[in-house]
């Protein structure tokens, strides 16, 4: 990240000025805290930082779609059950 950014990107207009003002501490912490830990982690290509962030990402979208999909196998369950029921029923009328 560029140092001088902020101030470069002054043309914000509007609700972000104020925004972009109150984010400028927090922008210096994170650039702080990114440097230390760019200290113990090795220097990557940008090729290999690429392949990483995709595996990272791809392993994120799968755990995200999981509890959807056991979700929705529940209410599949529970439809199908409930119409066991239902048609179980009708067909006891006499």
């Amino acid at each position: 990240m560029e140092r001088g950014w902020p101030e470069k990107s002054g043309s914000a207009v509007g609700k972000y000025v104020h925004a972009r003002r109150s984010s400028l501490k927090k922008v210096d912490e994170l650039r702080t805290d990114m440097a230390q830990v760019g200290q113990y982690v090795p220097v990557l290509d940008i090729s290999e930082f690429r392949r990483i962030v995709q595996q990272v990402q791809e392993r994120a979208k799968k755990e995200a779609l999981r509890p959807k999909k056991e979700m929705v196998e529940a209410n599949l369950r529970s439809l199908f059950r409930l119409l066991k029921n239902i048609l179980t029923a009708a067909w006891q009328v006499p």
